[in-house]
Parts: C-alpha cells; sequence; structure tokens
C-alpha cells in the first residue's frame, strides 16, 4: 500500500539532460546559420524593407534565445534577445530613416 519507491518512469534526469542539449543544438544549428546570412546583409534589409529576411532573422534568433534558456545561460538569453529587440527596432525605424532622405 501507498506509492512505491523509486523512479516513477525510467527515464533519468540524464536523459532528459542530453533530450534537452540535443534540442538546444538542433535550434542553434538552424539559428545561428540563418541569422548570420541575415547579419552580414542588415543594412540593405533595412534600406529595402525585406520583410521576408526580417521575419527569417528574427525566427533564427529566437530559436538562440530558446537553446539558451534550454541550456539554462542566462547571460546568452538576455545577449541574444536584446539583439533581437534591437534587431526589429533598427528595422522598424529603418524607414522613417529613408523617407527623411527621400528614397
Amino acid at each position: 500500500m501507498g506509492r512505491p519507491h523509486g523512479p516513477r518512469s525510467r527515464r533519468t534526469h540524464t536523459d532528459s539532460r542530453v533530450s534537452t542539449d540535443a534540442a538546444a543544438t538542433a535550434l542553434f544549428a538552424f539559428g545561428y546559420p540563418v541569422s548570420i546570412v541575415v547579419i552580414l546583409r542588415f543594412v540593405p534589409v533595412v534600406r529595402e524593407r525585406r520583410m521576408k529576411w526580417l521575419v527569417a532573422h528574427d525566427l533564427a534568433v529566437a530559436a538562440i534565445v530558446a537553446g539558451w534558456a534550454l541550456k539554462g545561460d542566462r547571460r546568452a538569453v538576455a545577449i541574444n534577445a536584446s539583439w533581437l529587440v534591437a534587431a526589429t527596432v533598427w528595422y522598424a525605424l529603418g524607414s522613417r530613416s529613408s523617407e527623411r532622405r527621400g528614397s
């Protein structure tokens, strides 16, 4: 009677850590290459209002933030989330500066 002693399932803490690491690695494998490609062309993305590129960038950086959150690295989460906000604001304000220049 009562509850059995021992683990409730076959999954151990180590197993969940491995799957968390694998998920974080998959998020990084998508996030870093995509975000770097867009960042290398970010000025034209802003100037030419390439919304699809911004969406790809934002999804990629969100994946990076999620990967670092899974790994428990708050500093990396804060740094990458800050870039996500800064890049989005840059894009949003980019149209104002091009309107002022008359382009």
